[in-house]
């Protein structure tokens, strides 16, 4: 019976892939040209070029803090995404034009008449 092979990718060919990822501009193309995916290539660089805090050349050590720093900025752009899509579908619900299903205790008051400009 065959040996059984654990990632379909020889390690040769991974790292000639993420010597180009390093060197191209557009890695979308570099993904179709090599016949795998953009996230796979991403993959591999982690995989394949580890650095571990305090070691490394200045070049990767700072590389490896902007990827985290942009890892956490595009976590709370998506949290404040999601919080203006709660806000605008709150403000559209309490507009009376709007048929939306709130309770029938809450009424609305216009903005105008709560600081009492007419």
């Amino acid at each position: 019976m065959a040996k059984k092979r654990v990632g379909k990718f020889p390690k040769a060919f991974r790292q000639m892939a993420v010597d180009r990822l390093t060197q191209c501009d557009n890695i979308v193309e570099l993904a179709k040209e090599l016949g795998i995916s953009r996230r796979l290539l991403y993959t591999w660089r982690e995989q394949l070029e580890p650095v571990e805090r305090g070691e490394g050349s200045p070049a990767s050590s700072r590389e490896s803090t902007l990827r985290h720093e942009v890892s956490h900025l595009k976590r709370v752009l998506a949290e404040k995404v999601l919080e203006v899509d709660f806000f605008t579908g709150i403000s559209q619900c309490s507009h009376p034009s709007y048929d939306c299903a709130l309770p029938p205790r809450i009424q609305y008051q216009k903005p105008c008449s709560l600081i009492k400009i007419s």
